[in-house]
């Protein structure tokens, strides 16, 4: 699956991913901490945890160590997965639908 297309999913049906496509449009190119400053929490966190699956953890602590600044509490990445939602990894899914 694109990085844009898991960042902005908003949720699944069978094997596809339901993609908002407003939200794609408008933010595709902004980063994970543009998305969070924008108050884009849940695409924040799936740009980061797509980033970590690639290999590249350093967007996922940087942004863990943001929102525990930001929210005075303990955040790991299973905390993030079950608060917004997050139970796919990108290579899960390949179909999309857009909305």
């Amino acid at each position: 699956m694109q990085k844009v297309n898991y960042v902005f999913t908003i949720g699944y049906k069978d094997d596809q991913a339901i993609v908002d496509k407003r939200l794609k449009t408008q933010y595709r190119k902004l980063s994970t901490m543009e998305l969070y400053e924008e108050g884009l929490l849940k695409p924040a966190v799936a740009s980061a945890i797509f980033e970590k699956e690639e290999g590249r953890d350093e967007e996922l602590t940087a942004l863990i160590q943001r929102m525990e600044q930001d929210m005075g509490e303990k955040l790991d990445e299973a905390v993030l997965r079950k608060v917004y939602g997050i139970s796919f990894n990108p290579g899960d899914l390949e179909k999309v639908l857009l909305l």
